[in-house]
């Protein structure tokens, strides 16, 4: 709905149903019909990377699990897990406990918009921490966890809101407090209903974006979860600033329009400066319409998702000086209309999922220099919401 709210808008293409194409042309790409050869579903009690996904081809009220360890889709204990509620935003606890997911939609059983939590039990199986009762109500747009597990952060639907939970030992949270998110909504591009925000690894900032308004760093201090005050991106457009993600060397990145875009953060939590860095920006594409991206943990390699082309970009050179190379070749086909991407915790795989009902999901090897292998696809998602991706750490 959103997101197609913002093409038709914004850049004038093609609304997303339309990516509703044959998958034999997506290199790699394949529908599993029960076959034999076909990635097992069963369940399994074994540890190792979960990851949950919104948009579910049960329904758009439902939640699927998977194991991907050996590269393959094992489904979580339990199976598909019906929510109640349209999922908009989720992550894991750093300890591998809880899942929170929000929501910016009310449901039949609440007339406001919920946070929520489960815990994560053998074989990944989900339980409603409270009964299924949301613990917070609040609409959220995008959510991560502070590196030390102490802090939750959201991005309220408000779009100037962020807001920070204490995470308790049993996985309920305390708070919230709210902090200004440094972004106007009088940006030039259009305005959209969808966000992102990421904690750094060093635990020294935030970085928050709405689409079609900007990107905009907060300092944190991570003893008490406290915020400073929101410093703005110099961005060249906030047409297409649909991705943004953050690397250890407190590098932050953004996609806009038809490039990828590097800045540099100080240890004190401030743009320094707050242009983007010489080199900026990096050609991903023409038409590009970024939608998703992410950073392989351990490998330093960046991913970057395109939703008009159907293609992942990939360099290399995170965590470095700020200067990246683009991956030969530059990319890989993608599910269509692809919207979301994953990364599993030690940087051995990929997971992207489209929009579009007939793309599924699609996991890929990440081989030498990052380059990626395409592997086992399931069906997965519907494509009335947008989808969402959470890894295991």
């Amino acid at each position: 709905m959103y997101r197609n709210r913002w093409w038709n808008l914004s850049l004038g293409v093609v609304a997303l149903m339309s990516f509703t194409v044959a998958l034999s042309g997506c290199g790699g790409f394949f529908v599993c019909e029960g076959k034999a050869s076909c990635p097992s579903s069963g369940t399994t009690s074994g540890t190792g990377d979960f990851v949950y996904v919104t948009n579910s081809q049960s329904g758009t009220t439902y939640i699927n699990g998977y194991q991907v360890t050996s590269g393959s889709f094992v489904s979580t204990t339990g199976g598909a897990v019906n929510l109640t509620y349209q999922p908009r935003a989720m992550v894991t606890s750093t300890n591998n406990q809880y899942l929170y997911i929000g929501t910016d939609t009310t449901t039949a059983a609440t007339t406001t918009p919920e946070l929520y939590g489960y815990s994560i039990g053998t074989g990944g199986a989900l339980t409603a921490l409270g009964g299924g009762v949301g613990l917070y109500g609040e609409p959220v747009l995008a959510m991560d966890v502070s590196p030390d597990g102490q802090w939750l952060f959201a991005l309220n639907a408000d779009w100037t809101t962020v807001e920070r939970f204490g995470i308790t030992s049993t996985g309920t949270l305390s708070g919230p407090v709210q902090f200004s998110s440094g972004i106007s909504t009088s940006g030039t591009g259009q305005p959209f209903a969808y966000g992102s925000l990421k904690v750094a690894p060093s635990g020294q900032f935030i970085a928050v974006q709405v689409a079609g308004q900007g990107t905009s760093i907060l300092p944190l201090t991570t003893s008490s979860g406290l915020l400073g005050t929101g410093v703005p991106l110099t961005e060249s457009s906030t047409i297409g600033n649909f991705a943004l993600a953050v690397d250890s060397s407190n590098y932050v990145y953004v996609v806009m329009g038809g490039g990828l875009y590097v800045y540099s953060v100080n240890s004190s939590g401030a743009p320094n400066p707050a242009t983007a860095l010489t080199g900026s920006p990096y050609a991903i594409g023409s038409p590009g319409s970024p939608s998703a991206m992410t950073i392989s943990t351990g490998n330093n390699y960046l991913y970057v998702a395109t939703a008009v082309s159907n293609l992942i970009y990939g360099f290399t050179g995170v965590s470095g000086n700020g200067t990246l190379t683009a991956m030969a070749p530059t990319s890989v086909a993608a599910p269509p209309g692809v919207a979301a991407l994953g990364r599993d915790s030690d940087g051995t795989y990929l997971l992207a999922g489209g929009y579009s009902a007939l793309s599924g999901l699609q996991l890929y090897t990440i081989g030498s220099a990052g380059l990626l292998k395409p592997g086992p696809s399931v069906v997965n998602p519907v494509s009335t919401v947008p989808m969402t991706i959470a890894f295991t750490h």
